[in-house]
């Protein structure tokens, strides 16, 4: 992820943080799942495409349950 532009926060060690003039983009990394958001709907779809090209993955949509958790 740090190849994309991405840091890595100092406090969380399962979040990703990338700043392009003043949109964030926020990535939480957990084993296998990806829970993606931002101040941009367009960089999120950008960033999906990214990580597409270089993995196959499945876009669940909005979320619903992360880690178990109903949100």
């Amino acid at each position: 992820m740090l190849d994309l532009g991405f840091t890595k926060s100092l406090s969380e060690f399962t979040l990703y943080l990338r700043k392009i003039n003043d949109e964030l983009l926020m990535v939480s990394l957990y084993v296998d799942d990806l829970l993606v958001t931002g101040s941009n709907m367009e960089q999120i779809d950008v960033f999906k495409r990214e990580m597409k090209n270089v993995f196959e993955m499945t876009d669940l949509g909005k979320m619903t349950f992360f880690l178990g958790m109903k949100v």
